[in-house]
């Protein structure tokens, strides 16, 4: 084996670790000023972009000292280390561990479900079963709080608000809107109006 092929191989893997990286972070960047631009929000990717980087700058001797600014250079990774602390506390405040209730409602191919979480969080999501080929939203989900008045439930995601009352006392245990949020009633495939959430699992506060 040629003594110079690992050398040679080994600068080849780092201009194409390089040359991936520079093209995810340059897209990262493109998304922010898009998002900047717009007003509505691109979604970036994390991690490739300073993988790449730093991975590339790691097999090249002149740049390995360099690698840790791969960081800095890909705004995706530095977003996502900058959110890593509120994704971690939203995880823990929508564990298993902290679940109090969960409601299912169901209407022709959607099922809905709405989880109330201790410290007033709660999380709302949809699931669509479409047929094959079928083109349309087939999930959807969001995170907000909660909070409880005698019979009423109120539910906000940001200023958004949506207000339930209890079933029919004939009916099961649950909840019924009766005023809704916004970006459900802008989707009717979202609209929860007219929808019986049904208790599902209880658990005792502590």
């Amino acid at each position: 084996m040629d003594g110079r092929l690992i050398p040679d191989m080994q600068v080849t893997l780092a201009l194409y670790a390089l040359a991936t990286g520079a093209l995810f972070s340059l897209l990262n960047w493109a998304c922010l000023f898009a998002t900047l631009c717009s007003g509505r929000f691109h979604s970036m990717i994390p991690l490739v972009g300073a993988t790449c980087l730093g991975l590339g700058a790691l097999l090249l001797p002149v740049l390995r000292w360099y690698a840790w600014t791969a960081v800095l250079l890909d705004i995706g990774t530095l977003a996502f280390l900058a959110a890593l602390p509120r994704i971690a506390q939203e995880l823990w405040a929508t564990s298993r561990f902290n679940l109090l209730e969960e409601y299912i409602g169901q209407r022709d191919a959607t099922t809905v479900r709405l989880r109330l979480f201790r410290r007033g969080v709660f999380t709302l999501s949809w699931e669509m079963k479409r047929a094959l080929g079928e083109c349309g939203l087939i999930g959807r989900g969001n995170v907000g709080t909660w909070e409880q008045e005698a019979d009423t439930l109120i539910l906000r995601i940001g200023d958004d608000r949506a207000v339930f009352r209890p079933l029919p006392a004939t009916s099961k245990e649950g909840w019924g809107q009766s005023v809704g949020f916004r970006l459900c009633e802008e989707n009717p495939e979202l609209s929860l109006e007219g929808l019986e959430l049904t208790l599902r699992v209880r658990r005792k506060k502590s």
